[in-house]
């Protein structure tokens, strides 16, 4: 009588992680990890308008400007496209 060997392919898989237990995306979808990211984007935004503009504090104020006005209308768009869609 021959033994049936079981195929590699079935059952678990080793090192296969679903989706949902992944860290990036269990960290950004926490409430931590979406404020840190923005405190990042806020401080890297200010570093480099503060390196381009150098000692000229009007051109520091009219990138943070701008940089702001950007990101406010991001934020508007993304809002916007997660209401249509029905994502949440």
């Amino acid at each position: 009588m021959a033994v049936k060997k079981k195929s590699a392919g079935k059952g678990k898989k080793a090192g296969f992680t679903p989706e949902e237990l992944k860290f990036r995306k269990r960290f950004l979808s926490s409430v931590f990890g979406k404020l840190l990211i923005g405190v990042l984007s806020v401080v890297l935004v200010v570093a480099l308008a503060a390196l381009i503009a150098g000692t000229n504090t009007n051109l520091f104020f009219l990138l943070t400007g701008i940089a702001l006005l950007v990101s406010i209308i991001a934020f508007w768009v993304l809002l916007l496209y997660k209401r249509a869609t029905g994502r949440e």
